[in-house]
């Protein structure tokens, strides 16, 4: 793992080339040396002037060499700095990690304990300040909610990015905290995967369902429009610009799916998956909601995840037929879990803003994660499992006021697209190596058809039960 600006890279790269070009120059120079020998030349009386040329090229082949091991030094050196960095990086966060998640195992064994007078407290406390105020606890609530827009910096920082991406990898902490579990027991579970960040997504989910929220449904998925795009994207900013819009479009589709069609070659095929429509936890009409965002963090079948599946089948893709997959927000942690399945052909997944860090991707499929560093997004998913995986970040705001139309505004599609251009412009090879094959994926294509989906939940009560889609069904390659 090495982490570093595209710049440092691209200078890493070029000093690379540097260095095998002395080397290239010096082999030629030496070949050429090997042609001429001092004995012949006195033989057939070759001037003193070539003689003394041949002494200057063997000069310049040791100077060549010389510097060929400076260079190549040089290249080693930084790149052994720039991994011993990452891997330092990574030994400090593993051992705040630990140490924040004694602090919550702490705070939630004194919660077992103090957890109910606490809220009764924090519960009177919001009942005589909104009494005080004059408000309702709504609209206390719609109140803080402008004063996080207002003062935007508070939730658009890199700082808050880092505690909320902490402290979700430390609920399960305060869970085994709250159960009185040991340490050791805690660690072995969290160790084996058994816990985590996806255990603590899927434990408030079976809490919420207690209490009627983020009920489980089926889904039903319809094609609502056909139309030839063009031509394929040759640009990671294309990509980003090729999403559906639900809250605007007017079927509000979740779901664009691209087929390229090449004479002589299996159809090759391009899917976009929107964000999140709703945060309502009250489970109704729309799939791609909260309750589908906890359980795909938990790493379950949601009903989002099954639509896109269905989508994908309706569309003709097989489980022979390259696919890449593109996903904005919660629409980047679909498209992990379908690369994730192992069941297509995928050539390549593209996420912007996605929560999608617990997602364990083959190391054969190329990743592209891109990320606003002041997104608290895909924070609330922990810290990243794939190390494959090309994590491309870039800050926003540093540089310019933050909007106060949106508690989350580094969270917005338009500037993911505006990110996505400055990845175009990335010289690195470590970026160029995934980019520039998606560049060039839909080369070649005589025709692209585009079609648009969207998607609804059926309601349990008319299915008499949660509908979920066999994997034979959607064209999934059985293993």
């Amino acid at each position: 793992m090495i982490v570093a600006s595209d710049a440092l890279l691209a200078q890493l790269d070029a000093l690379g080339h540097v260095a095998e070009s002395l080397k290239l120059t010096r082999r030629d120079l030496a070949e050429s040396l090997e042609r001429f020998h001092p004995k012949e030349s006195i033989a057939y009386n070759v001037p003193f002037a070539a003689v003394e040329a041949r002494r200057l090229a063997s000069a310049a082949a040791e100077t060549l060499l010389e510097a060929q091991d400076r260079a190549e030094h040089l290249c080693a050196g930084v790149r052994a700095c720039l991994t011993q960095y990452a891997q330092t990086e990574q030994g400090i966060l593993a051992f705040t990690h630990r140490l924040s998640e004694g602090v919550a195992w702490v705070v939630g064994a004194e919660a077992r304990v103090f957890g109910l007078p606490v809220a009764l407290a924090v519960a009177s406390g919001l009942v005589t300040g909104s009494l005080l105020v004059g408000r309702s606890p709504a609209q206390i609530g719609t109140m803080l909610q402008d004063a996080l827009k207002t003062h935007g910096r508070i939730l658009t920082n890199p700082l808050t990015v880092a505690a909320i991406r902490e402290l979700a990898s430390d609920a399960d902490g305060f869970g085994a905290g709250f159960l009185f579990m040991s340490p050791p027991v805690a660690d072995a579970l969290e160790s084996s995967g058994t816990t985590g960040v996806s255990s603590s997504a899927n434990t408030i989910v079976a809490l919420g369902r207690r209490v009627g929220l983020f009920e489980d449904s089926g889904v039903n998925v319809k094609k609502t429009s056909s139309f030839e795009f063009g031509s394929p994207p040759t640009s990671l900013t294309a990509r980003a610009e090729s999403f559906p819009s639900p809250t605007t479009d007017p079927n509000g589709e979740q779901i664009r799916i691209d087929r390229y069609v090449e004479a002589g070659k299996p159809d090759r095929f391009d899917v976009y998956i929107a964000g999140t429509v709703t945060f309502n936890p009250v489970t109704a009409g729309q799939p791609f909601d909260l309750g589908s965002d906890l359980s795909g963090v938990g790493q379950q079948s949601t009903a989002s995840y099954q639509a896109v599946l269905q989508a994908m089948h309706q569309a003709g893709i097989t489980a022979d037929s390259p696919v890449v997959v593109n996903g904005y927000s919660q629409g980047g942690l679909l498209a992990s879990m379908v690369a994730a399945s192992g069941n297509y052909n995928v050539q390549g997944v593209v996420t912007f803003g996605a929560p999608s860090s617990q997602v364990h991707i083959p190391a054969d499929v190329p990743v592209l994660t891109v990320r606003n560093t002041e997104d608290l997004v895909p924070a609330t998913s922990g810290y990243d499992v794939n190390p494959n995986a090309v994590v491309v970040e870039r800050p926003v705001f540093a540089h310019q006021p933050v909007p106060s139309d949106w508690a989350v505004p580094a969270h917005r599609l338009s500037y993911y697209q505006e990110t996505a251009t400055v990845v175009d412009a990335a010289k690195s090879s470590q970026v160029r190596a995934v980019l520039d094959p998606l560049n060039q994926f839909g080369a070649g294509a005589s025709r692209v058809d585009s079609t648009l989906w969207v998607a609804t939940r059926v309601p349990p009560a008319a299915t008499g039960g949660p509908v979920s889609t066999a994997p034979e069904a959607v064209g999934a390659r059985v293993q």
